[in-house]
């Protein structure tokens, strides 16, 4: 299942979980509070600012990586919101999005949270559609922040930033679950 929910109710159960919110109404951004957090970088594209440690993967293999880790970590259902509003993602994935039968069955209600960044609630079973959206993203040639998406567990400390520019950002709760996500590339 795939459907809206409002942007107060997902606040308390992410707080729940050490996910906090930062930025300013125009862009907000998701990180983990835990000191043993860790940050796994996936990078399509090499750039001068990329940190230390990050992971090439082809841009090809890029709109798989969320779900790979989500499955390797045994994550249960999921959050999409936008760091900045839904209007630019909708826009720049709508062909892409346009092909899907899940996405199909929630694209009116879409319309209706364009100007919002209301989060965008995922079920195990319609994941794929991550990976519909992210490519969507890609193939568009969209990038910046107005088209970053972050993907949060609503049942455990994980933050995902998706950038369609080549870049996956995994803020995990400790070290050892960092190891488990940076060896989805091995798993292919």
């Amino acid at each position: 299942m795939v459907e809206f929910l409002r942007y107060p109710q997902i606040v308390p159960v992410l707080n729940e979980h050490g996910i906090v919110e930062a930025g300013d109404d125009a862009r907000r951004t998701f990180t983990l509070t835990s000191p043993d957090a860790a940050c796994v970088h996936f990078r399509a594209t090499p750039g001068p600012d990329d940190p230390a440690g990050s992971i090439r993967v082809p841009l090809q293999r890029l709109t798989s990586i969320p779900e790979e880790v989500l499955l390797r970590l045994h994550v249960g259902d999921v959050a999409l919101i936008p760091v900045g509003t839904w209007r630019s993602i909708l826009d720049a994935a709508a062909f892409a999005l346009a092909k899907d039968e899940k996405w199909l069955t929630v694209d009116a209600e879409a319309s209706m949270h364009q100007n919002s960044r209301d989060p965008l609630a995922v079920t195990p079973k319609s994941r794929h559609i991550i990976g519909v959206l992210l490519g969507g993203l890609i193939e568009s040639g969209a990038d910046g922040a107005d088209h970053e998406l972050h993907l949060l567990s609503l049942t455990s400390p994980l933050v995902l930033r998706l950038s369609p520019g080549g870049r996956i950002d995994v803020w995990c709760p400790t070290a050892a679950i960092a190891e488990r996500v940076a060896s989805v590339v091995n798993a292919a």
